[in-house]
């Protein structure tokens, strides 16, 4: 650029089109502000997701599947620091509130005699018709480091008629006693009758307590 003949602006001199000082590669466009902002639809994902204490790590690997951008960790970080900013449910008649709030469900929470929190039954409408269609085969497993709760997360699925795996209820549980193992599957079988005809439930090889399944599903496995 140099200065114009009347001093009042700048002229373009020279144009060089080689630029050999920085790489110029797909990798790095990626990396570029531009190109990492993320849709509010993703971000109003992540932030539900996040509401529940999710992991962050999953909700960046969840948000760069969905969306095919590079999200650095410190964006999902930042995420969770201004949802948490806002009026979220810090206690547990909140989240049951809010779990309530999504439709005909059931909510149970688990407690002991001393009324110490053992864990949270979820099941919505969806899962208890596609247990009820399809009970004969059970699994069950338990997902850790997904909630920064310091809670096991165990997924019980159902297979559908088209060989699909369906989630047919959620358990957040503190431990993996068996006398919180135990009351979570009383619980499921409470709300769904068709237990009755399960045929056959399959476990993890190291699943701490899979003898409650023996016990409470008797000449089942």
């Amino acid at each position: 650029m140099v200065l114009s003949d009347d001093g009042q602006s700048l002229d373009v001199a020279e144009i060089i089109e080689n630029h050999s000082n920085h790489r110029i590669n797909a990798e790095d466009f990626l990396h570029q502000m531009q190109q990492r902002r993320s849709h509010p639809a993703d971000l109003l994902d992540a932030e539900t997701t996040i509401s529940v204490r999710a992991d962050s790590e999953l909700v960046q690997q969840q948000l760069q599947n969905h969306s095919g951008k590079v999200i650095p960790f410190k964006d999902v970080v930042n995420v969770g620091y201004g949802s948490r900013q806002q009026s979220m449910p810090d206690n547990l008649t909140e989240v049951l509130k809010q779990l309530h709030s999504h439709g005909d469900c059931v909510v149970e929470v688990l407690a002991n005699e001393d009324n110490i929190f053992l864990g949270l039954f979820y099941q919505d409408h969806y899962m208890q018709k596609v247990f009820e269609l399809y009970p004969d085969m059970l699994f069950c497993d338990a997902t850790y480091k997904l909630l920064d709760l310091q809670l096991s997360v165990f997924i019980m699925l159902a297979v559908d008629g088209s060989g699909q795996s369906e989630i047919v209820a959620v358990m957040l549980l503190a431990d993996e006693t068996r006398s919180t193992m135990s009351a979570a599957i009383k619980t499921f079988q409470d709300h769904n009758p068709e237990w009755t005809r399960t045929v056959s439930i399959m476990t993890d090889k190291d699943f701490v307590e899979r003898t409650v399944f023996s016990d409470l599903f008797p000449s089942k496995l």
